[in-house]
């Protein structure tokens, strides 16, 4: 039979080796309260309260840190998607009321321009729809290419198409003859 100091000995060892792969619920459960009964302050302090009510002394266990960050991860969501759809009626009731508006200044312009009932249509209809998918072709396929590349041979039995280096020589057009005129540098 094993003792309760043993037993905690035991599943700080196992969290130790299972740190990595952050699968340390059921140890943490076994040490300490559940995490999702953890407060905000102890989360960020990386350890429960004593029973007392206080924080023990020392560094925060460095095994918990993935478990941690997953709790801190799931509350921010959870708490996000919370204040997030207590603001929705606002945001729909903002987005209508600018689609709708036709008001006009002073000189007779309307006060919502055109511009911004497209924008905000477009992302009513994006978030409603979803956005159109489109394909890019980011490869240059030419079919003529292909077909001479393959046929045409290099002098050194290289195929022509993966030649990338083309070889020549620069040359001052004032030195030639037939240069027309309007290409000459001027001397």
């Amino acid at each position: 039979m094993t003792t309760p100091g043993r037993e905690a000995k035991n599943a700080r060892d196992r969290a130790r080796r299972k740190a990595a792969k952050a699968d340390v619920s059921a140890e943490i459960e076994i040490l300490y309260k559940p995490l999702d009964q953890w407060d905000d302050e102890e989360l960020a302090r990386g350890r429960p309260r004593d029973p007392d009510g206080q924080f023990r002394r020392g560094p925060r266990p460095k095994w918990l840190t993935a478990a941690l960050q997953a709790e801190r991860l799931r509350r921010a969501r959870e708490m996000l998607a919370y204040d997030l759809a207590s603001l929705a009626s606002d945001a729909q009731q903002v987005l209508h009321s600018t689609l709708t508006n036709q008001e006009v200044d002073d000189s007779g312009k309307p006060v919502v321009p055109f511009s911004v009932k497209v924008d905000v249509a477009k992302y009513v209809y994006d978030q409603f729809m979803g956005k159109a998918r489109t394909s890019v072709d980011v490869t240059t396929h030419n079919p003529l290419e292909d077909l001479l590349g393959s046929i045409l041979v290099n002098p050194d039995g290289e195929a022509s198409h993966t030649a990338t280096i083309i070889e020549g020589e620069v040359v001052d057009p004032s030195e030639l003859d037939d240069v027309p005129e309007h290409l000459r540098h001027p001397t």
